[in-house]
């Protein structure tokens, strides 16, 4: 979740967001490390840590890190 943001829904608002976020930068280190998974049914949820380190054009390498939930769905 992006601070001050919507939730994004689905996988073309996914792909909207991280292609405009990233555009033009080199992704140098992308980890997400899970730290629970539970499944219920047809659904799932998946909640853990993320790093990031990206290097956006002349400029010093960014540093993110934080949380990251997925729900999955059967279909």
């Amino acid at each position: 979740l992006m601070p001050g943001a919507e939730p994004l829904r689905g996988r073309a608002e996914i792909q909207a967001a991280i292609t405009g976020l990233l555009r033009g930068m080199r992704v140098v280190e992308a980890v997400q490390e899970p730290v629970e998974v539970r499944v219920w049914g047809d659904e799932a949820y998946e909640w853990g840590n993320s790093r990031f380190v990206f290097a956006p054009p002349g400029q010093p390498q960014v540093r993110d890190a934080g949380k990251y939930l997925i729900v999955w769905r059967r279909q």
